[in-house]
């Protein structure tokens, strides 16, 4: 997909370019991609929007997808422009790296946003190449202040680096649902791309052994099947957890909303070798939803103050879920207002800081 769009009044003259996948398929990257370029249309211009998602389908067709799309985005920035590029994670950073590489000959200021833990936590020969690419006078956007300290450790030659969280990428309805009251029954709630990387067995073995100890519980599970142990799970949930457990299959935004007013917790047991910033859990805290989750990528970072759990260790995850849910707490009512307050004090930043890079004077 390729999209050009004009303001009625311009501001300046700089054309941008953005590129990045958008959906299908829905994951993290592809929404944050779609909103950023939402968000530059709103406030730049001249934008064109070039898509790189290798969308769906057999691999084969992917592939070759994928490369055309990389090829024309390449042509776009080539017309020249300034350059948006959504970081690919894995293989796919060698296609940033030639698109930041035709970036810099056309002299252009080039953005690029990083989504991937996997090649911040040490250094590696495809982000030496990319930061070699693109120069010293790009852009390193980052998720927190953390991601931003491993990614200056791990890449050295790095002089600007900008931290942009993906609150300002949520769903401003989120915030309209209601804040939870005080419960009898704890109702959990996973949202993902389902996966064990994601969590889908340990969120159905945390609500197992909490019903197993007596704690009125139920399980709400939300996203797409991505494979057979996937599915495996889910027909798992249904033997042991009975009528406490409802599957909801893939949501729309409607669905994603009417999703979190069900649930008082939501559960994010990920060990997802790239996870870094999730925006499921900016998700929830916009919805007044307090999470547990794991220490992986900043998520320790993102849930500080907002009335969130997260273990020490992943794979202590269900034993101390299991305590934090059972011991004497704070209300879910006082943890749903910290939820939203941590989230609205996030929102501001990133807006600020996406405002920073986009407003008038980056025309």
């Amino acid at each position: 997909m390729r999209l050009r769009h004009r303001l009625s009044e311009p501001r300046g003259t700089k054309r941008w370019v953005a590129v990045g996948p958008l959906r299908p398929p829905v994951h993290g990257q592809a929404l944050v991609t779609e909103r950023v370029a939402r968000f530059m249309c709103s406030r730049l211009p001249d934008v064109v929007v070039v898509n790189t998602s290798e969308g769906e389908g057999a691999t084969g067709s992917r592939m070759l997808r994928k490369a055309a799309r990389n090829g024309r985005a390449a042509l776009a920035i080539a017309n020249g422009g300034n350059a948006y590029i959504s970081v690919g994670s894995g293989d796919g950073m060698w296609l940033s790296t030639i698109l930041a590489a035709v970036a810099r000959l056309r002299r252009a200021r080039i953005l690029l946003h990083h989504h991937s833990y996997a090649h911040i936590r040490t250094r590696t020969l495809r982000m030496k190449a990319l930061t070699s690419a693109a120069g010293p006078r790009a852009v390193h956007i980052v998720l927190s202040e953390q991601m931003e300290q491993d990614i200056r450790a791990a890449s050295p030659a790095l002089l600007k680096t900008v931290v942009v969280g993906n609150a300002t990428m949520v769903e401003p309805a989120l915030l309209q649902c209601r804040s939870k009251g005080d419960i009898d029954v704890l109702a959990l709630g996973h949202l993902s791309n389902l996966t064990r990387a994601k969590g889908i067995e340990a969120t159905i073995s945390l609500t197992q052994k909490l019903l197993e100890q007596g704690t009125a519980t139920r399980l709400v599970l939300a996203g797409p099947l991505m494979d057979e142990f996937s599915s495996s799970q889910v027909r798992r949930a249904e033997k042991v957890l009975g009528d406490r457990f409802q599957y909801l299959g893939e949501l729309d935004d409607a669905g994603k909303i009417a999703f979190y007013e069900e649930i008082s917790h939501f559960v994010f047991p990920s060990q997802y070798v790239n996870e870094a910033v999730p925006m499921v859990l900016y998700e929830a805290l916009a919805a007044g939803v307090p999470c547990l989750a794991t220490p992986v990528g900043s998520i320790p970072q993102q849930l500080a103050h907002s009335g969130s759990f997260v273990s020490t260790r992943p794979e202590t995850f269900v034993e101390e879920s299991l305590d934090f849910l059972t011991r004497p707490r704070t209300t879910v009512a006082r943890m749903s207002i910290a939820a939203r307050k941590a989230y609205l004090s996030e929102l501001k930043r990133s807006t600020d800081a996406l405002d920073g890079l986009f407003g008038p004077e980056a025309s």
